[in-house]
């Protein structure tokens, strides 16, 4: 039962330009009654479209170690287990690619099963039927690496959301602030936490009471985003037990090879 906890970590997708590309359903973009947010809405979603051709790109020509931290702790706490693991990427051996693929947005979707519980991050793909769930507004700007950045804090627009599949249930009660890079477009970091409690299969199985995610991206230097940090928190009760969940990623060593 554990990976229903861990579908917390997926609902960064929400707002993680980190994952490539568009939904596959087409939709009106996002509406909002602020001019300005409204343009700066309109540019996420059409850098969206171009995040599969960016993490191609940075996977092709970048090396890189990632480590990743899993913690599961009782409901009091105390840590039950720890999981460390360390991967590395480099592309030196492959030759450099001459040619990127590019997600159009016209593939048709997969119909979805309304009773599985089954989820992966296709299902959180950035859309602008996602971004049109929310009441975006103006947070302010702040420089994040040097570069100008544009922020939005973001809430459900409202309790009568689309309610037909099982990741609804955290996409409808998710709110946070993004950070959006006023040159490129793109979502340079995210934070995010659930409203209210998510139940699984109506509460016998487990309840998420509280769920807290955020990543921070970094630009390399010929333009390509890629994510540096990633964090999530959940608490929550997992059949009879109550159990805690913490997750720490990082990317680094960071080396252009092509």
């Amino acid at each position: 039962m554990k990976h229903r906890f861990h579908v917390l970590a997926l609902i960064a997708a929400l707002c993680a330009t980190a994952l490539p590309a568009l939904a596959a359903k087409r939709a009106a973009p996002p509406v909002s009654s602020d001019p300005e947010v409204q343009a700066v809405l309109d540019r996420v979603v059409k850098r969206a479209t171009a995040e599969l051709d960016n993490d191609t790109q940075f996977n092709a020509r970048y090396a890189w170690t990632r480590t990743k931290r899993t913690d599961t702790k009782d409901g009091k706490g105390k840590l039950d287990k720890r999981t460390d693991k360390t991967a590395s990427h480099d592309p030196s051996t492959t030759p450099p690619p001459t040619q990127t693929a590019t997600y159009t947005g016209l593939e048709p979707a997969a119909p979805a099963d309304p009773k599985s519980t089954k989820v992966s991050k296709k299902d959180f793909l950035l859309s602008p039927e996602i971004l049109g769930r929310y009441k975006f507004t103006l947070g302010g700007r702040e420089l994040l690496d040097g570069r100008p950045t544009i922020i939005l804090d973001f809430v459900p627009a409202s309790r009568k959301l689309p309610d037909n599949e099982f990741k609804d249930r955290f996409i409808n009660k998710a709110a946070g602030r993004v950070w959006v890079d006023e040159a490129d477009g793109a979502i340079a970091k995210c934070n995010l936490h659930l409203t209210e409690e998510v139940t699984v299969v109506g509460g016998l199985i487990g309840v998420v009471r509280v769920a807290k995610y955020d990543f921070d991206r970094g630009r390399t230097a010929d333009g390509l985003w890629f994510t540096r940090t990633m964090n999530w928190h959940v608490e929550g009760r997992q059949l009879l037990s109550k159990k805690i969940y913490d997750y720490h990623e990082e990317k680094k060593d960071l080396r252009k090879v092509w």
